[in-house]
């Protein structure tokens, strides 16, 4: 998943990555909390999508939401309880 994010990422055009992905990876601080979600092509087994899912107590080991470092997200801590991002 993180390479797939990475490849996904960096062919971006004027996108950058913050460590210029020298690894090939595209991992946070989040990854080991979250749920990972890989989709593969049944016909060629090949990794074409893929989605993390932070649950709630993940959240609160890594300290908040990914969102929040992104976003103002305060509108939402009422449904922090129940909310997966």
């Amino acid at each position: 998943a993180q390479r797939l994010r990475h490849d996904v990422f960096t062919s971006e055009p004027g996108f950058t990555m913050a460590d210029n992905g020298t690894d090939g990876l595209d991992a946070d601080r989040f990854d080991q909390y979250c749920d990972h979600l890989l989709v593969r092509d049944d016909a060629t087994g090949e990794l074409v999508g893929c989605y993390r899912m932070l649950p709630p107590p993940g959240a609160i080991a890594a300290g908040g939401l990914y969102t929040a470092t992104e976003f103002d997200v305060a509108a939402l801590d009422a449904l922090r309880p129940s909310l997966v991002e």
